[in-house]
């Protein structure tokens, strides 16, 4: 298994179409990025910096061509009036090695619609609930082996179940049942099982889930 994972890594690597990819995200004025996270081709959390007022940068590596990439965004804003306001103006630079091309740019504004509060259908965008979930739940688990690591059991376990909720309302039934388990095992024993960390830690990071179509790529 270990031969074959890594010739599709390697065959992977010589895939990139992209190389050096960075981000810059502008937010409008009192706004801010509390957080982005990569949601496709797996889940991991995407470091940002504050590069300037308002501003903020991060690294996002060399792509792959056969693979998607997709981002999630956090952003906070101040009270809009109704309307449509720009939201975040995203801008993508990169190298394209393969056309011999660099310093390459794409810029993107995102929008958001205001609407007088009677008119709101109070519900969550379907793709983004589905991101959330599997996040959320990837954020806990990695919470949960801080806290074992600084020698807190009880939190630990706790953030676990708490992760296996979130799983189990995600449809993600094995991979839920599998945390549970474990949550218990740290309550009853003080430890967690090195084939069911391995098996959390990265179970949580490939939840891809079947809304690849819907999700929003770069």
């Amino acid at each position: 298994e270990v031969a074959t994972v890594f010739a599709d890594e390697m065959k992977r690597m010589h895939s990139v179409f992209a190389q050096r990819v960075r981000l810059t995200a502008s937010v409008r004025p009192e706004g801010l990025l509390r957080s982005l996270d990569q949601v496709r081709p797996y889940i991991t959390s995407i470091a940002v910096a504050e590069a300037a007022e308002r501003q903020w940068t991060a690294s996002l590596g060399d792509w792959n061509g056969a693979e998607t990439q997709a981002f999630l965004f956090e952003v906070v804003v101040p009270p809009l009036a109704i309307g449509d306001h720009p939201l975040l103006k995203i801008a993508l630079h990169y190298d394209m090695p393969g056309a011999n091309l660099k310093d390459q740019v794409r810029e993107e504004v995102i929008k958001i619609r205001v609407q007088p509060a009677a008119q709101v259908a109070y519900h969550v965008d379907s793709t983004v609930k589905h991101w959330l979930e599997r996040l959320v739940a990837y954020r806990l688990q990695a919470r949960a082996w801080k806290d074992v690591e600084a020698g807190k059991i009880e939190e630990a376990a706790q953030g676990l179940k708490m992760a296996g909720t979130r799983l189990f309302a995600a449809g993600e039934k094995s991979l839920a049942q599998t945390v549970q388990d474990e949550a218990d095992r740290l309550q009853q024993n003080g430890s967690a099982s090195d084939e069911g960390r391995k098996r959390i830690k990265f179970g949580t990071r490939g939840l891809m889930g079947p809304t690849e179509e819907n999700a929003a790529s770069a």
